[in-house]
């Protein structure tokens, strides 16, 4: 049976580090996808006002 060694303060402290590090890399990065998303979603939604505000007959040569 093995005993359990301690990790030395500087281990642990160079874990924290780390573990801080990648959270806050993963905040920025899920910011970005936040903002990327919301600005998709405004382009969607200026594209749908403009489809559907559009005269009549815009889309009268358009076949299917």
């Amino acid at each position: 049976m093995s005993t359990y060694e301690q990790p030395s303060q500087d281990k642990l402290l160079n874990m924290y580090n780390q573990h801080e590090a990648n959270t806050a890399q993963i905040r920025e990065d899920a910011a970005r996808a936040m903002a990327e998303l919301n600005g998709r979603r405004i382009e969607f939604e200026l594209a749908l006002e403009g489809i559907f505000t559009k005269p009549e007959g815009v889309f009268r040569d358009i076949s299917f």
